[in-house]
């Protein structure tokens, strides 16, 4: 940007002058794969000022012109490419954007070019994943974990639900269903990661059979039933087991709480307890 000034002498010696300001945008912060404009007012109407410059760096450019605005949309870049390595784009007064000859690239050294012209830096987009455990059994909960960013935003779809939070780097995701997040990072630039979590069903409760009271000193045979892959008994409230706490039935020796946790091949568990009494 800056103030130009002409000076026209004719054949008589005599000397006029005109002056016309440029402004334009000095630094332009684009996301790789995003679109941005560079807007170029006061372009010189007098030949031959009529170019106002603006230079890209860091990645290959694609430009597309709009009434008054220099639009540029990017094609792959990747914000690793030389910096220095600078594609300059004639905005004219007229609104039409041109390129040098056979989309030359310019190299240049330090800045890009003069105050004149903007330079245009490609900020890398975030590439998002996701982590943790992405099959759970019906009505248990899962923690989703988005990889390192500025700012998150989660939603759920298909099914999916969200409990708490859907703003932070982790949410607890208790459904099945596809669970998006956006990664925003310190550049500004976004992308999302996309992950899909199933359920298991549970297995069925398991109904205990077998005598409500026992006899002091004496035992009775509790059975959780048929079709789980494995079984868990315990006593409390004064029962007592006696021999083995994980076959199908047990023998409980004294009054209390009988407890039974069975499991299916996917891992999924069910409970059932049954008190017994003493008997009279």
């Amino acid at each position: 940007s800056g103030a130009y000034t002409v000076a026209i002498t004719d054949s008589g010696g005599c000397t006029a002058t005109a002056s016309k300001t440029i402004t334009g945008q000095s630094a332009i912060n684009v996301c790789e794969n995003g679109t941005f404009t560079a807007a170029a007012t006061g372009a010189y109407t007098t030949s031959p000022y009529r170019r106002t410059y603006f230079t890209v760096c860091g990645g290959i450019v694609k430009g597309q012109n709009t009434t008054g605005n220099f639009n540029v949309t990017t094609m792959g870049l990747t914000a690793a490419a030389n910096a220095s390595n600078c594609l300059v784009y004639v905005v004219n007064d007229d609104g039409t954007a041109t390129l040098p000859a056979n989309n030359a690239a310019y190299t240049v050294s330090g800045s890009c070019f003069t105050q004149t012209s903007a330079c245009i830096t490609i900020n890398a987009a975030p590439t998002p994943t996701i982590s943790g455990v992405a099959a759970i059994c019906a009505g248990s909960p899962t923690t989703l974990t988005a990889s390192a960013g500025a700012s998150y935003a989660w939603a759920a779809g298909s099914g999916g639900t969200i409990s708490g939070g859907t703003t932070g780097q982790s949410i607890s995701a208790t459904t099945a269903g596809t669970y998006t997040v956006t990664v925003t990072n310190a550049a500004g630039c976004a992308n999302t990661a996309t992950t899909t979590v199933t359920t298991f069903a549970n297995p069925a409760t398991p109904t205990i059979t077998g005598a409500a009271s026992v006899c002091a000193g004496g035992s009775t045979t509790l059975d959780a039933g048929l079709g789980y892959t494995t079984l868990s008994w315990s006593a409390g409230g004064g029962g007592a087991i006696s021999g083995s706490t994980t076959g199908q039935s047990i023998a409980a020796t004294a009054a209390g709480t009988y407890t039974v946790t069975v499991s299916n091949t996917a891992g999924c568990t069910a409970t059932a307890a049954k008190a017994l009494t003493l008997a009279t």
